[in-house]
């Protein structure tokens, strides 16, 4: 059986810089926003 090959995709970092008054699970929030649109994560 021949091996899958796997899709190479370009890897791109960026910077997010979040500006305004802290709030409690602010960060918790952005993460899963970024993670729903598929911009993090493995």
């Amino acid at each position: 059986m021949a091996a899958k090959k796997k899709k190479q995709t370009a890897l791109q970092i960026c910077i997010l810089t979040v500006t305004g008054k802290d709030k409690v699970g602010i960060i918790a929030r952005i993460a899963a926003s970024m993670a729903r649109a598929n911009i993090i994560g493995s």
